[in-house]
């Protein structure tokens, strides 16, 4: 068995109970926020791809058309 003494072990320092402004915490919490809404809709985008890919062929094509009509409009 080891017998460590406690002066072996260094002592925490006191951490700054604010180290982040009020602002940089919002900041990063959208950061994270906005991460996480991607890969949840990437997620969601791969498994309608898997499970519905007729669909994403009539989405797609529906967009080619409005896409066609619109530029095909007089300015």
């Amino acid at each position: 068995m080891l017998t460590v003494s406690i002066e072996e072990f260094t002592q925490a320092t006191p951490s700054d109970p604010n180290p982040y402004s009020r602002a940089e915490m919002d900041e990063r919490l959208n950061d994270i926020y906005t991460v996480q809404y991607d890969s949840m809709n990437d997620f969601k985008c791969k498994l309608d791809s898997v499970y519905h890919p007729l669909n994403d062929k009539i989405t797609w094509l529906t967009k080619t058309m409005e896409q066609l009509a619109a530029s095909m409009l007089p300015p």
